[in-house]
């Protein structure tokens, strides 16, 4: 298999996702409204690039992904997460096959990205930073339906504090 081609959003992602206050967020997130890990990091990184998404864009966006995230990523995610239980194999051997596993939905991710750049040509415009990121993830959460409580707007300011922390991020 040949190397993967240049894709900034996935250095991006490597770069934001092992910062403290990223990842607890994006998992919460995901598990408690179903939102994508990786639509989350995309509305910051395109608005780091100065892009606001139309709804238009996310729902392209999401129509481009879903069957790749329905049908291979959750599916792998599933099965690493069902392995964390106590099922009828030995914990080291549990273990091994949990790490290919998530080096599988790892690589299952970044196909996901690459399909979100191929499928969003970006234009940035004036400002870029928290303030556009802001707007992107309230766009995607608006597509999506999503209502947010007390604590999953925290959880959306703690994302954005933490991937721009110079800034006020108002989410």
């Amino acid at each position: 298999m040949g190397a993967a081609p240049a894709n900034p959003f996935w250095d991006f992602s490597l770069a934001v996702y092992q910062r403290r206050n990223v990842a607890g967020p994006c998992m919460a997130l995901q598990d408690r409204l179903q939102l994508d890990v990786n639509m989350l990091l995309f509305c910051c990184w395109t608005g780091q690039r100065g892009h606001q998404l139309s709804e238009q864009q996310v729902r392209e966006a999401l129509a481009a992904i879903d069957v790749w995230q329905g049908q291979v990523v959750a599916p792998l995610r599933r099965l690493r997460r069902l392995l964390k239980a106590s099922l009828d194999l030995a914990p080291e051997r549990r273990q091994v096959f949990r790490d290919k596993l998530k080096d599988l939905e790892l690589d299952a991710e970044r196909v996901e990205q690459d399909i979100l750049i191929e499928t969003v040509p970006l234009t940035p415009g004036a400002t870029s930073g928290a303030e556009v990121a802001a707007l992107n993830l309230s766009t995607y959460l608006l597509v999506k339906g999503v209502d947010l409580g007390e604590g999953d707007l925290a959880q959306l300011g703690t994302l954005l504090d933490t991937i721009f922390p110079n800034e006020t991020a108002g989410a």
